[in-house]
């Protein structure tokens, strides 16, 4: 009977020792869990604050680069109104040289004679018909290719420097 009381005292001593060590291994996970889920939670209140600060960044770039290319768009109109009155409207370009300059491609050839399709040539320039450039013409086309020019290189330096 004595080895039976021992062999149930040793069995319950065997439980309550598994069961503490279940409950302590618990209680040590548990603290595992709790500090990796502080960490994910501090790693995505980072990540959201990364974020809003980009977006804040990219909203203050963007404003900015608006704000040059609108005040370039009015000191193009103010140019160009300069160079209306500075110039003499007088025949500057061909019309041979403008059809030239404007060919884009093959399908604005007359496959019957191989020519530009608008047949002004032997023509005196009308100066409704497009077909000849003033003085004023060049100098506003030359005006615009700097603005465009001007706004491509302001975007691009933007975006380097917010990379930056």
């Amino acid at each position: 009977m004595t080895s039976l009381k021992a062999l149930i005292i040793a069995i319950a001593i065997a439980i309550t020792g598994a069961c503490g060590g279940w409950l302590a291994n618990d209680w040590r996970l548990n603290g595992k869990i709790a500090r990796i889920n502080e960490a994910h939670a501090d790693a995505l209140r980072i990540s959201a604050e990364t974020a809003i600060a980009t977006q804040r960044k990219w909203e203050t770039t963007a404003s900015q680069a608006l704000a040059r290319e609108a005040e370039a768009i009015k000191r193009g109109k103010e140019k160009d109104d300069k160079i209306r009155k500075l110039t003499s409207g007088r025949l500057c370009l061909s019309s041979d040289i403008v059809r030239m300059l404007n060919e884009r491609s093959a399908a604005h050839v007359s496959a019957a004679t191989g020519e530009p399709s608008r047949a002004d040539a032997g023509t005196s320039p009308d100066p409704d018909d497009g077909q000849w450039a003033t003085d004023a013409d060049v100098a506003i086309w030359a005006r615009h290719a700097r603005t465009q020019y001007d706004a491509c290189r302001n975007r691009v330096n933007a975006m380097r420097s917010f990379y930056e």
